[in-house]
């Protein structure tokens, strides 16, 4: 009688055990199912008007053995709510706008995306 007690307790638990095993499976599948908009939300879009306060454009050495050099394009901005702010751009965008020029300051997720004078921005 010992016996089958034994092995009737040993099939519970190899029994719930392959049941935990499928559980997590199924879990880990729909996990893996999921696509990627699913995890990652797409980073906020914010519009502004700002004014164009000041360009710098800094050039740097970096590089240990073998030197390299390195322009850096800063913007320094100033929106309607009196917020300044530097942003590094690409040369493109450096070169067509002017200090004192007014626009639309977009960001993604806080980082600059592009800035429009008069124009519309995609």
């Amino acid at each position: 009688m010992e016996v089958y007690i034994v092995i009737g307790l040993t099939i519970i638990v190899a029994v719930a055990s392959f049941v935990g095993v499928i559980v997590n499976i199924v879990s880990w599948q729909k996990k893996a199912n999921k696509t990627s908009d699913d995890f990652y939300e797409s980073p906020e879009e914010k519009v502004v008007f700002a004014t164009v306060l000041e360009k710098e454009a800094r050039n740097f050495h970096c590089g240990v053995k073998i030197p390299e050099y390195h322009i850096q394009y800063l913007v320094k901005f100033r929106t309607d709510d009196g917020k300044e702010i530097v942003y590094e751009v690409h040369e493109e965008i450096f070169n067509r706008i002017n200090e004192g020029d007014d626009g639309n300051l977009v960001t993604l997720g806080g980082n600059f995306f592009d800035f429009g004078i008069g124009e519309n921005i995609d």
